[in-house]
């Protein structure tokens, strides 16, 4: 770094570059990129991310705190930190979501491609900073792009103000600027055009230009900007394009256009191609890894990282070519574990390097395989990326690999590892094992690979999941990543984005060679990457992943079971013997635990887990409440709830005799269904179980259809957004919910439930373009949104989002900071809201609830510090500044009317 950070004045309204969610801007003349492109950030904030230092006790040996960096924006949004350490040596621990440079004693952080902060997310990166013993570690002149740090010390020459807002614009600039002259594009490729222009003219200068497309954000781009490259635009399509200039005050000018037509995509290679000095690759856009989990209502994130067929070592040069106007991919290098040779024989994990479009020349950082990420959405494109250097590994691509080609691969490669590709499966082996437990033994490595594919279309199939799924029972195309270190924890294990075979308990060898019935450690790890967490409270981590397991290992060997032997029966009768007040669920050992949840499976079916994930599933889309990890008895009210649901039983004195602690309310419930046929309990030997019937898992169809669009906070159909439903033959619908808390073109979301006729539901997710409508938004300490007052066209009322999380609003302030109050033409107060700066929004919420309004009352609003933190919008317009501390409206057709205070009605 070659300058101290200082305090800056916030961004005016245009930025000097912004990178877009639905877009990538690329500046032709690469000088002027690296000049306008610093940080290289994603989705660069803006003036819409803000940050807080909050610094822990502290010594003279050591000190520590963490940023917590907000983005109060609308769009996901990139970020970088800058900031200076005295008195001792910085280590930050967040890593795996930012990227750190030292230099001296200045640092900077900024946030990974990839790890954008969502609208209104919030990061908290920690960090320690270990010093000598004479002074005490500091952190000093702290801006997030180019913005104050609130809670950090500034630089002896900032002011005193807590996040100024910099030089206002003059009030009586209302002239705007000319047409921009000469706008024209060509196509760069496929997915890229160039526009180019010249420059606009205004009677006090252009602060920058506006580029629109239907379908995207706008693009804004400096003022002295004269072409940029728009990428991620769909191939042979005729693409329409508006440019308009904007000065200093807002005001725009009238808009140009020109029409780009995009060439057809060359149709990308369908198979990995490994040769001796490169790979051509077909990467696959495969999702989000991390979305899909959480979607998909699993444990632990999958792969979605391509292979490449190269092994590299770290210092080495590799070379990368993704086509021109392909944005989105990186390379990973690394491996998970201990590898002696390797690394240095630690475990240095993997790496993760943003590509560019055209040719990238990279230091490799880590030795170990090279893999290949599309962070665009599923399935939406497979770009061929060709990777020179390395050496060839020995692959084996199931469906495409003979044994014959894999064996000569095997004797040619000097690869260190060897990779076993299949749709569901990713085994990365050590060679000397590949070598010795498959090809000296004569096992076949497609068998093999088809073998480990099915256990996890097994384990898909008992949580209800499927490929071929549209709503919430879809199961992203996502491998499950098999490791083979040396040493690892316990015999195998499971985390984030792999399952670890390891050599020193012979796990990858039993894998490779045993019997596919004796395959319980793979049926077990990849059950833990799927565990739910709603069967998964205090203690179950090793219990309930047994579940798929079960399953796994009965469809292999019909009336096999593990829990069918004389040391559980045993256990069983012995637990079953006590008075039922005696009986705890949560004091059993593991095998007793796991009999509770299979004899659900026994008495009612296979698909009986996939129903109740299922439910899961779509319950929580459609807004239903996640307990949190630590609220045992909440999730052991909702499992059993869920459970009653679907086999459409009482269940309360299954559950009473395994002593799992039902509360009256939910007894209650269960109470509205019929008994089961018999004592569930007693289902203890496949060759005897009964069923009381069987649940079936038939995933329904529909459609849905929006028109028109939603206001920012809308809850249900109504106003101008219209849903139509198109359910499926024998499908009827169900709950419908909007999620509308941002504000763009498809930033919103209509949820719509279907239903089948055994009563299976699905999820149907729509986008909704979401518009501002008309609300207040409340601001706190360093301008953190607390709370929104949104009025919903839909229901007529006036509500209140809690914004803020658990933050309070101003802590300076123990009196009321901000309210709300609606008052009749009469003068009778409908509702008053507030909060103090000590308080969260829940305490807004709480005191103003949710009202209906209606043409002729008021809104009185009150904010102690309204300039900045008191933002209103009446009918998608935004409202002036103002610095009053008390507001009045009258409510008219949907808009705020300002009116004087003292006009309002009193009683």
């Amino acid at each position: 770094m070659s300058s101290r950070p200082h305090r800056r004045p916030r961004p005016r309204a245009l930025p000097a570059l912004a990178c877009l969610l639905a877009g990538s801007v690329l500046f032709a003349d690469p000088a002027v990129a690296l000049d306008r492109a610093a940080p290289t950030t994603a989705g660069s904030g803006s003036g819409s991310v803000s940050a807080s230092l909050e610094l822990s006790d502290a010594t003279a040996w050591y000190a520590g705190g963490q940023f917590v960096v907000r983005n109060t924006g609308e769009t996901p949004a990139g970020w970088q930190l800058r900031f200076r350490v005295t008195g001792g040596a910085f280590d930050s621990w967040a890593s795996w979501m930012a990227d750190t440079e030292q230099h001296g004693d200045e640092v900077t952080i900024s946030a990974k491609r990839g790890q954008e902060l969502a609208p209104g997310a919030t990061a908290n990166l920690s960090f320690g900073m270990t010093g000598d013993g004479s002074v005490v570690p500091a952190v000093q002149a702290c801006s997030i792009d180019g913005t104050d740090v609130a809670g950090c010390a500034p630089d002896d020459d900032s002011d005193d103000g807590e996040g100024g807002s910099g030089p206002e614009v003059p009030a009586e600039d209302t002239v705007a600027p000319s047409t921009v002259p000469d706008f024209a594009g060509d196509p760069v490729d496929a997915h890229t055009a160039r526009l180019r222009w010249a420059a606009a003219t205004d009677d006090r200068g252009v602060d920058g230009y506006v580029v629109t497309r239907a379908g995207a954000a706008p693009t804004h781009l400096p003022a002295d900007a004269r072409e940029a490259r728009i990428a991620d635009l769909p191939d042979g399509t005729a693409v329409r394009f508006t440019i308009s200039a904007v000065d200093a005050a807002g005001n725009t000018g009238p808009a140009a256009t020109t029409t780009v037509t995009t060439p057809e995509a060359p149709t990308p290679p369908q198979h990995l191609v490994v040769a001796p000095s490169h790979s051509v690759v077909p990467v696959r856009a495969l999702g989000d890894a991390e979305a899909a989990r959480r979607a998909e209502g699993r444990s632990y994130r999958h792969s979605a990282h391509e292979p490449t067929g190269r092994s590299v070592t770290a210092g080495d040069t590799v070379t990368i070519t993704v086509p021109a106007g392909v944005s989105g991919l990186s390379a990973r290098f690394g491996l998970y574990g201990v590898y002696a040779g390797l690394n240095g024989g630690k475990d240095v994990g993997v790496q993760t390097v943003p590509l560019q479009p055209g040719v990238n020349r990279l230091t490799v950082p880590k030795s170990g395989p090279v893999h290949l990420l599309d962070t665009a959405a599923e399935g939406s494109r497979t770009t061929t990326v060709r990777v020179d250097g390395g050496a060839p590994m020995a692959t084996f691509v199931e469906g495409e690999t003979t044994e014959a080609q894999f064996a000569e691969r095997m004797a040619s490669s000097t690869a260190p590892i060897v990779e076993l590709i299949g749709d569901d499966v990713l085994v990365q082996v050590q060679k000397p094992i590949a070598q010795r437990w498959l090809l000296d033994r004569g096992i076949q490595v497609g068998p093999r690979v088809r073998m480990l594919e099915r256990f996890v279309a097994k384990t898909d199939a008992v949580f209800g999941l499927d490929r071929a799924a549209t709503g919430a029972a879809h199961r992203a195309p996502q491998r499950v990543l098999v490791t083979n270190p040396d040493t690892g924890g316990g015999y195998a294990s499971a985390s984030h984005d792999w399952i670890r075979f390891q050599n020193d308990t012979g796990a990858m060898r039993d894998l490779l060679s045993k019997a596919p019935a004796d395959q319980w450690a793979f049926w077990h790890e990849v059950g833990h990457t799927y565990q739910p967490d709603w069967m998964n409270w205090a203690g179950l981590g090793e219990v309930s992943v047994n579940v798929s397991a079960l399953a796994n290992q009965e469809h292999l060997t019909p009336g096999v079971n593990r829990l069918d032997d004389a040391a559980t029966r045993k256990k069983a009768a012995t637990f079953f013997a006590l008075p039922q007040a005696e009986r705890h669920f949560d004091r059993q050992d593991i095998w007793l635990r796991v009999l509770m949840f299979d004899q659900l499976r026994r008495a009612f079916g296979d698909d009986v887990y996939g129903r109740i994930a299922q439910q899961f599933r779509v319950d929580r889309a459609l807004g239903a409440t996640v307990p949190s990890t630590s609220d045992t008895a909440a999730r052991k009210q909702q499992f059993a709830l869920v459970a009653s649901e679907v086999t459409d039983r009482d269940l309360t004195a299954f559950f009473d005799a395994w002593g799992l602690g039902l509360t009256d309310q939910t007894r209650a419930a269960m109470a509205e269904r019929p008994d089961p046929a018999f004592d569930l309990t007693t289902n203890h030997d496949r060759r005897t179980d009964r069923l009381d019937h069987v649940v079936r898992h038939t995933v329904p169809t529909g459609a849905v259809q929006v028109t028109g669009t939603a206001t920012y906070g809308q809850r249900t159909a109504g106003g101008a957004l219209e849903l139509t439903t198109i359910p499926g033959p024998d499908v009827t619908v169900g709950r419908t919910r909007l999620q509308t808390l941002a504000v763009g073109t498809g930033a919103g979301s209509a949820h719509v439930e279907f239903l089948a006729a055994d009563g299976t539901p699905d999820v149907v997710r729509v986008p909704v373009d979401v518009r501002r409508g008309t609300m207040v938004q409340y601001r706190g300490l360093g301008d953190t949104v607390i709370a929104e007052l949104v009025l919903d066209p839909a229901s007529g009322t006036l509500w209140l989002h809690k914004a803020g999380g658990g933050t309070t609003a101003h802590g300076n302030f123990s009196t009321r900071y901000a309210g709300a109050r609606v008052v009749e033409a009469d003068g009778t107060t409908v509702t008053d809201g507030w909060l103090r700066g000590v308080e969260t929004a829940g305490a807004f919420a709480a005191r103003f609830g949710e009202v209906a309004v209606h043409d002729g009352q008021f809104l009185v609003l009150d904010h102690l510090e309204p300039g900045n933190r008191l933002l209103r919008w009446s009918a998608d317009t935004a409202l002036g500044r103002d610095t009053a501390t008390r507001q009045a409206y009258r409510i008219e057709g949907g808009a705020l009317v300002p009116v004087p205070v003292e006009s309002v009605p009193k009683r």
